[in-house]
């Protein structure tokens, strides 16, 4: 894409264009557009515009590019680098209002000087703070060079168009981007790899530039001037070495050297160098690669001179000359010493590039060896078989296997957590495993494909992984990756683990997605993304659904619990929309082994919460929540009364299912329980157990039913079997956790372990009699059954769990119990006073037999 028809607009133009702005003056027009000065109404500020062309305005891979990197740059704050305000589009032609600085280009101020080397060091310390920030906020600049560095009146540096050369990369030309001289080597051969490296690699040209006067080679094969000052050349070297591993890591170590140089030249009192040579007006700023564009008409508006000294004072040239006198006495020694120093360097510089060749080339041959490997693999494979009748016909050519295709093959392998092959195009680092799928799903659905597939989304653990990540996706890209706020504004990871950055993703969404750039933002759930696969090569997975609610349910009690990813608070209550096709029955059991129950909106305020956050996750898409219907009579699973419906238009409450259903941006549905529906929601809160508080004893004493002794048995006998129930219900619901935790932890072992352990797994499943899970005793001297320490930790839980519940249902029968026997002992006082002796010496017979043995008590009320 060229833009050699681009006119910059007339100032008039503009005006009724963006009447927000009082345009004064136009500032100049280069390959990415034209500038103009203006002023701000509302905060009565001075502003600079940049308006690009209608070309780029109408390719939507440039304007999906330019708004991420002006979103990007607005975010960033930092006193040598250009603000970013605004941004937008008018008459088809993107703008960007930025911040307007009072001074010219570094290229108009210094070109063809040779700067002192105190003041060139302050200008590159300025340029590396900047990159520095925009570097720890994952913006790469991609096209330093002194036309983009602006200098104040006090010439202090500013960076500007701060990825443009970026977006600019969708120019359909063929041509790479960036300015010749300041290119990376790395960047020329291949311009996807460009990352903060080779922005250094620019600034170390300029540094280079402004100590020697020299103006780079577009080529690169000019040898490069020294300044006179080893110390200082070595950082301009360093900083241009052609292999991006043995440049600067970061801006803060390039800047770390030079304020080290700049301590030790002011402790010398150095004697500045100057070319002696008046400077002349520079020419027109070299533009990005790519064909420049025509000037802009009318006249540029007038900026301040920038004062950069070159040392061309009278008394610098006395000094000298009688300097130079003392340097003939010694010049013959000083020119062998240079000389040899220029030779070493030479055939230092000469080393290492020869290294660096070779290192490529042989990676280069492994690449392709590696590949032709694979396809004679397959070829191999492939080859056709002779046939039975001896007639060797021509097959076809077999079609190579595509990543989508290979990772299809090896689902259920990954699943069981096999790793011996992986799909095509994985990625290894560290112990674990990452593939990119190029598929656009919802971060629910994202994470259920990955863990179908063996794997979880993926966790990050450092901001290295966050560009790591983005290295792995194709141009103008976003994927998924594991992790999403947690009740509130705090993030969590989907293995449990704590967010390891110390920022949150910006944004309004609730689920993480990094991008090509390397910027880590929040996304909402219903966006639809690709995402990165990770596997662990040991064959677990610490982030299959299952093991994010069991470690839900293990840390309810602690002060911090751990909920899974996108959960939301009301009101003390926490609400985790699962999506994931499932049953009725299934959605409920999860609940149940996550520590909390299917949600239930028993209130309009909690019921209209719910319905809007569930609608973020997309409309209609159908969740399970907590009610059922008993004959004609709808009601929650907790015991909270129901007081009201939300039913949707076409609900059929009293003839249809008999489960209750969300249905999002309608209301309430009843479905049937044995359908599948997308998904479900789970609650953890009090409610149910203050739904279940009335006592025991309240019960007892104000049911009626009269006063002798066979109706108080038959009532007595009632509320027993009432928590009787109850207790056999939270032994299964136990029991069944039990196993659970030992399935989920089974599942994550690697092939070899699940062969060890499962006759243990079998065995200690076996001990399970009466939905009572064992206690210590089962595992004493003699025991068959060794426990890894996560059994023996699920069976600590599953027992003290069994105990807590005996002990729940044995207070409740003694307060029945209680209440029983104040009942039959104010029956014997009535019936004494009417003179019925008899059934007196009756009940308090049965009173006195009630407080003796309280399970023998049980035992006789319940069995008659």
């Amino acid at each position: 894409m060229t833009h050699e028809t681009f006119q910059a607009p007339e100032l008039e133009h503009l005006a009724e264009l963006l009447p927000a702005f009082d345009f004064q003056a136009f500032i100049a027009k280069g390959g990415m557009g034209a500038v103009y000065k203006a002023r701000q109404r509302s905060l009565e500020r001075d502003v600079a515009i940049k308006v690009l062309p209608r070309e780029l305005g109408e390719d939507a891979g440039f304007r999906a590019s330019f708004e991420v990197e002006a979103k990007a740059m607005a975010r960033l704050n930092h006193p040598n680098l250009i603000s970013v305000y605004d941004f937008g589009d008018v008459d088809g032609m993107p703008y960007i209002v930025m911040e307007y600085v009072d001074g010219k280009s570094l290229y108009h101020s210094a070109w063809n000087k040779q700067i002192e080397p105190k003041q060139a060091v302050s200008i590159i310390k300025g340029i590396c703070a900047g990159l520095g920030h925009a570097h720890e906020n994952g913006v790469i600049h991609r096209d330093i060079k002194p036309a983009n560095i602006l200098l104040t009146p006090k010439a202090e540096p500013k960076i500007g168009d701060f990825g443009l050369a970026l977006a600019a990369e969708h120019d359909d030309s063929g041509v790479l981007m960036g300015t010749p001289g300041y290119t990376a080597p790395e960047v020329i051969a291949d311009h996807s790899k460009f990352d903060q490296r080779a922005d250094l690699f620019a600034v170390g040209v300029i540094l280079h530039e402004l100590v020697t006067g020299q103006r780079p080679d577009p080529e690169g094969k000019t040898p490069r001037k020294t300044s006179g000052d080893p110390k200082l050349d070595a950082i301009w070297k360093k900083a241009v070495q052609p292999n991006p591993a043995l440049r600067y890591p970061t801006a803060e170590a390039m800047a770390k050297d030079l304020d080290e140089w700049a301590q030790n030249a002011a402790a010398r009192a150095a004697n500045p160098l100057m070319t002696g040579a008046t400077a002349v007006a520079a020419p027109k700023a070299p533009q990005s690669a790519g064909p420049p564009p025509p000037q802009a008409d009318g006249t540029p508006a007038p900026v301040p001179e920038v004062q950069i000294s070159t040392g061309s004072s009278w008394g610098l040239v006395r000094n000298l000359l009688i300097i130079a006198v003392l340097v003939v006495a010694i010049g013959f020694t000083y020119k062998l010493l240079k000389e040899t120093r220029a030779k070493r360097l030479v055939e230092k510089e000469r080393i290492e590039r020869e290294q660096y060749e070779a290192e490529k080339l042989a990676a280069a041959q492994r690449k392709r060896a590696e590949e032709e490997a694979r396809l004679a693999a397959l070829r191999e494979r492939d080859k056709p078989k002779p046939k039975p009748d001896g007639t060797d016909k021509p097959e076809p050519e077999p079609v190579p296997e595509t990543p989508l295709e290979s990772l299809a093959r090896l689902q259920d392998a990954l699943f069981d957590g096999k790793r011996d092959e992986m799909p095509i195009g994985t990625t290894r680092r560290g112990s674990s495993d990452y593939f990119v799928v190029p598929e656009d799903l919802s971060w629910h659905q994202a994470a259920a494909y990955a863990e179908r597939h063996g794997g979880h989304l993926a966790v990050i653990t450092s901001d290295e992984d966050i560009n790591w990540f983005a290295e792995l996706l194709p141009r103008d890209s976003i994927a998924w990756v594991g992790a999403g706020r947690s009740s509130g504004k705090s993030w969590i990871q989907i293995d449990g683990s704590d967010w390891p950055l110390s920022k949150n993703p910006g944004g309004v969404g609730d689920y993480a997605a990094v991008d090509e750039l390397g910027l880590l933002r929040a996304r909402p759930a219903k966006a639809k993304f690709p995402f990165i696969i990770e596997w662990h090569r040991d064959g677990s997975n610490p982030a299959s659904l299952a093991s994010i609610l069991q470690r839900t349910r293990s840390t309810l009690d602690s002060p911090n619990p751990v909920y899974p990813p996108g959960t939301k608070s009301l009101d003390g209550r926490h609400f985790a929309i699962i999506s994931r096709p499932i049953k009725r029955r299934d959605a409920a059991l999860m609940a149940e082994q996550s520590g909390g129950i299917l949600a239930v909106p028993a209130t309009r305020n909690e019921a209209d919460w719910l319905a809007e956050k569930a609608v973020e996750l997309g409309e209609k898409l159908s969740f399970w929540i907590g009610g059922s219907r008993q004959g004609a009579v709808w009601k929650w699973d907790s015991g909270e009364p129901w007081e009201f419906a939300k039913w949707a238009e076409e609900a059929d409450p009293e003839e249809g299912g008999e489960s209750l259903a969300l249905l999002t941006g309608e209301g309430w549905e009843d479905m049937d329980p044995t359908e599948k529906i997308d998904g479900f929601i789970i609650e953890w809160s009090t409610d149910a157990t203050r739904a279940d508080e009335s006592s025991e004893e309240e019960q007892m004493a104000n049911q009626e039913g009269g006063n002798s002794l066979e109706a108080l048995n038959s009532m007595a006998a009632t509320a027993l079997e009432r928590i009787g129930k109850e207790r056999d219900d939270k032994l299964a619901a136990n029991a069944r956790t039990f196993n659970w935790d030992l399935d989920v932890w089974f599942r994550g072992l690697n092939s070899s372990d699940t062969t060890n352990w499962q006759p243990h797994v079998d065995a200690l499943k076996a001990l399970v009699v009466d939905n009572r899970v064992p206690g210590p005793d089962a595992f004493g001297e003699g025991s068959e059954i060794a426990l890894s320490p996560r059994m023996g930790e699920v069976c600590d839980y599953g027992y003290k769990k069994q105990t807590e519940i005996d002990l729940e249902h044995e207070s409740a029968a003694d307060r029945i119990r209680d209440a029983y026997i104040d009942r039959v002992n104010t029956a014997a006082q009535e019936a004494q006073t009417k003179g019925q002796d008899g059934l007196a010496n009756n009940l308090r017979r049965a009173g006195a037999a009630a407080s003796e043995d309280l399970d023998v008590w049980i035992e006789s009320i319940v069995s008659e």
